[in-house]
C-alpha cells in the first residue's frame, strides 16, 4: 500500500463518519422539531434527556450546585464564593465516592477497605505538598521583590538539604572535584583534542545537541521517505 492511498483511505474514513454524525444530529434536531410541533418545549425536552443520562448522585450534585448558585446571586462577591466553594468536591470526595462504586463486586471487603484508605492517604497527602508548593512560589516571588535571585536561593536550599542528606565535607569535597573534572573537559574542548577518556564524563559537560526537529517536520520527513520507497518499488516492479 502506498503512502498516499494509506493517506487518503484515513481521509475517506473520517469523512464518512463526519457525515453520519451529521445525519445523526439532523436527525435529532428532527424528533425535537416533532415534539415542538406536538405542543411540548424543546428546550425542556433537552434538559430532561441530559438530565436522565446523568448518574444518580452527579444529579444530585448538580441539583445542590444549581441552588447554591441561584442563592448566591443575593449575595456579595466573598459570601457566594464561599457559598459556592463548599458545595465544590475535593479529590478524595470525588475519590470516595469512586471507588465505593467500583469495588462493591469484590469479594474480599477488607482488602477493597485498605485500597480505598491508601488512595485516600495518598491524595491527602498530595494535597499538602500542593499547598506547600503554593506557599514555596510565594515566598520565592517575595525574595524577588526584595532584590533577591530565586533560583539562587533555590539552588542554596537544595545544597543545604543535600549537606543535611551525605554530610558537609562529602559535599564540599565533591563540588571540588565536579570542578576539576569540568574544568578537565573544558581545557580539553578548547584544544580539538581528545578530553578524556571517560565517555560519561565528556557527555556530561559537552555542549548541548542542536534542537530535534519538531513534529511537522518529522512527519514531512517521514511521508517523502515512504513516497521514496513507494517510488523505488514502482521502478523495481517495471524493470521486472
Amino acid at each position: 500500500m502506498t503512502a498516499d492511498h494509506l493517506i487518503r483511505q484515513y481521509v475517506d474514513r473520517i469523512r464518512r463518519l463526519k457525515a453520519e454524525r451529521a445525519d445523526i444530529s439532523d436527525a435529532i434536531k428532527d424528533v425535537y422539531a416533532e415534539a415542538k410541533a406536538n405542543g411540548l418545549h424543546a428546550k425542556t425536552l433537552r434538559q430532561l434527556v441530559d438530565r436522565i443520562e446523568m448518574e444518580p448522585h452527579l444529579r444530585a450534585e448538580a441539583d445542590t450546585l444549581l441552588a447554591t448558585y441561584e442563592a448566591a446571586l443575593g449575595m456579595d462577591a466573598e459570601e457566594a464564593e464561599a457559598a459556592i466553594a463548599a458545595t465544590r468536591p475535593d479529590a478524595a470526595a470525588i475519590a470516595l465516592n469512586l471507588l465505593t462504586a467500583e469495588i462493591v463486586g469484590l469479594e474480599d471487603e477488607a482488602h477493597a477497605a485498605m485500597l480505598v484508605d491508601h488512595v485516600l492517604y495518598l491524595l491527602d497527602l498530595r494535597a499538602e505538598i500542593a499547598l506547600l508548593r503554593v506557599k514555596e512560589r510565594e515566598r520565592k516571588a517575595l525574595a524577588k521583590e526584595e532584590g533577591f535571585d530565586a533560583k539562587q536561593i533555590g539552588v542554596t536550599v537544595r545544597w543545604f538539604e543535600k549537606c543535611a542528606k551525605h554530610g558537609e565535607d562529602a559535599m564540599r569535597l565533591g563540588e571540588e572535584t565536579f570542578h576539576l573534572y569540568r574544568g578537565t573537559v573544558e581545557q580539553g574542548q578548547g584544544g580539538g583534542g581528545a578530553v578524556t577518556g571517560d565517555e560519561k564524563l565528556n557527555g556530561l559537560f559537552a555542549p548541548k545537541p542542536a534542537r530535534k526537529a519538531d513534529k511537522a517536520a518529522k512527519l514531512s520527513g517521514t511521508l517523502a521517505m515512504m513516497r521514496a520507497i513507494d517510488d523505488a518499488t514502482r521502478r523495481g516492479g517495471g524493470r521486472g
